[in-house]
């Protein structure tokens, strides 16, 4: 954590992660991230193997700019098609498990039926 602050959940808790601080998460444990204050957060954020995530992180940074997305989880039905479009180019990068993986497979095909791009 570089600035500010987030929260980790993982195996069930949100766990407080602040500005100097890291969080590990093993590979496959179903994990999440979210800001939990209004202030801004900066992280260094490292994946290994790193596979496809600088164009997944690059790519949902673009949606969010261009006001796709907007915020994480998704509360409004038009940001959820584009976060699930978006976790569906990447399917070896990141899984969706709340909801579960297959409502963001079938927003997904909503999303490309309604000929949204990302």
């Amino acid at each position: 954590m570089i600035e500010g602050a987030l929260e980790v959940f993982m195996n069930g808790d949100w766990s407080p992660v602040r500005a100097g601080e890291k969080a590990t998460v093993p590979a496959g444990v179903s994990h999440s991230v979210r800001n939990a204050s209004n202030e801004p957060a900066r992280i260094v954020n490292i994946h290994q193997p790193a596979q496809s995530f600088e164009s997944f992180f690059r790519d949902m940074h673009r949606l969010i700019h261009e006001g796709k997305i907007k915020r994480l989880p998704p509360k409004d039905p038009r940001s959820a098609i584009y976060a699930a479009m978006l976790f569906g180019k990447y399917p070896d990068e990141i899984r969706a498990t709340k909801p579960p993986n297959q409502i963001f497979q079938a927003l997904a095909l909503v999303g490309r039926a309604l000929r949204f791009k990302i």
